[in-house]
């Protein structure tokens, strides 16, 4: 539960403004005014006051709150890597030899699948020393 949302008041209130919050939602929810309906309602304002309204307690608290933002932070970063990751997988085997696999043999010129057939057919393998020679013009 979240104390602040209970007295409905922002982080950096002042004492000031926490105890008019307490008070003002204290007469509003109790059941003396609103009836025994409002009763869970007034216990969490009590609640929220009794942390809020300690110097040391609503420390403690405003610590807990960061701790657990940057937790919940860290989950959701992993979360994201893990998805990025498992999408790039995806993205690799649909290139390689699903839906793309006319887009892989357009950019290298060949299909694995067919590179495979040539080989297993004892095709002659590519000379890429004559190749490199005659991209630098070197012998």
């Amino acid at each position: 539960m979240n104390y602040y949302k209970v007295l409905q008041i922002d982080k950096t209130a002042s004492c000031e403004e926490i105890k008019k919050a307490y008070r003002k939602l204290s007469r509003k929810y109790h059941p003396d005014n609103a009836g025994d309906e409002s009763r869970s309602l007034f216990d969490q304002v009590q609640e929220a006051y009794a942390i809020l309204g300690d110097e040391e307690k609503k420390a403690a608290y405003d610590r807990k709150l960061a701790e657990e933002g940057i937790n919940k932070q860290s989950a959701k970063v992993k979360k994201e890597s893990k998805q990025q990751k498992e999408n790039n997988y995806r993205d690799m085997a649909a290139f390689f030899g699903g839906k793309y696999q006319n887009s892989f043999e357009q950019f290298f010129g060949f299909s694995p699948e067919s590179k495979q057939k040539n080989q297993s057919r004892g095709a002659d393998p590519v000379n890429t020393d004559k190749l490199f020679e005659a991209f630098f013009k070197v012998k």
